[in-house]
């Protein structure tokens, strides 16, 4: 441990050095911009959800300023001259023109015109009203309908697999699959307390495994390959003291603000020697949080899962850009010398 106590001297050196303030500096800036960005993204989300149920049709929370009117009209099988008219634009205003150009040319803002826009697709719908069209390619994106659409189809075990493999590091929608059920439970097509506890324990039985497979590595094994992955012996020195200090609070932001990186985390905290009592307990309140969330979001929609997640994780990026405020904030303030 003697060569983690140089790196962590070494550490206490560089954060009370002028550059290591100008960084910090740097990125408090940039993680305020981005908590205005999100904060907005998050109550533009929220204002779309809430008009989209008033005028009962839920589908028309997915427009979007980046959408063009031949989108928007591909998407919602509505003319574009329908959609000219009912917005009261020039007829001959080009089919390819994004929303936001036009917000911009109206003197509107976005969430007022994307209001007037919903009033009007919903006012041309048909009775058998299709769902937006996704704009997205390729085979990560397609899988994931495929396995939504699985989830579907055959409910809680389906949800359960999904989440479990989620949690171990396979690229699943965990999120949206999650809220998608709670969505589901609340049109009655999913038991609400099967669903939670299919959620919960599939989700923090994937963390387990994820810790036992980190755990289970030998010695030698760590050894002899872990420098191939990042687990050289000074690192799972200092794997094992950061746990030691902020093991509970890196596990419980893995599994709220920062879900991503959850599987990472919980091979590094099993490698790293993190007390399996402690992870547990720690990796459930997580998965608690983590579920009332995306479960709770979707059964409260009940009607647009896609919207109800996406709503989900600006929220969520705005809290992570909060809490990288205040970590930079208090570092500044822990390296200020007064004059």
């Amino acid at each position: 441990m003697g060569m983690f106590r140089l790196s962590a001297e070494d550490f206490s050196k560089t954060v009370s050095t002028p550059r290591f303030r100008r960084i910090a500096a740097g990125i408090l800036i940039l993680a305020a911009v981005a908590v205005g960005a999100f904060g907005f993204r998050t109550y533009r989300s929220l204002v779309l959800l809430q008009s989209a149920r008033e005028i009962g049709v839920p589908a028309t929370s997915h427009v979007r300023p980046w959408m063009t009117l031949d989108v928007v009209a591909q998407s919602y099988q509505i003319p574009v001259a329908r959609i000219l008219e009912g917005l009261e634009l020039p007829s001959d205003t080009q089919s390819g023109a994004s929303i936001a150009s036009l917000v911009s040319a109206r003197g509107e803002t976005s969430i007022a015109f994307l209001q007037r826009l919903q009033k009007v697709l919903a006012d041309s719908a048909t009775p058998t009203e299709p769902q937006p069209k996704t704009i997205e390619s390729g085979w990560l994106s397609e899988a994931a309908d495929a396995i939504l659409s699985i989830v579907v189809r055959f409910g809680t075990p389906a949800l359960a697999v999904t989440l479990f493999l989620a949690a171990i590091g396979l690229p699943l929608p965990s999120g949206l699959a999650a809220t998608l059920a709670g969505t589901l439970a609340a049109q009655g097509r999913l038991d609400l307390a099967a669903t939670v506890f299919a959620t919960l324990f599939a989700s923090l039985a994937g963390d387990i495994a994820g810790f036992a497979l980190g755990r289970s590595a030998s010695v030698s094994l760590l050894d002899r390959y872990g420098k191939y992955v990042g687990l050289s012996e000074r690192r799972r020195s200092f794997i094992a003291e950061l746990f030691g200090r902020w093991g509970a609070l890196t596990i419980l932001l893995s599994r709220t603000y920062v879900s991503s990186m959850s599987s990472v985390v919980n091979i590094l905290a099993g490698a790293g020697g993190y007390s399996v009592a402690r992870f547990v307990v720690v990796a459930t309140m997580g998965r608690l949080l983590w579920t009332s969330a995306y479960l709770g979001v979707g059964y409260a929609v009940g009607d647009n899962a896609e919207a109800a997640s996406e709503f989900l994780a600006n929220l969520t990026r705005m809290l992570l850009s909060v809490l990288v405020c205040l970590v930079c904030a208090a570092a500044l303030r822990s390296t200020h010398k007064p004059a």
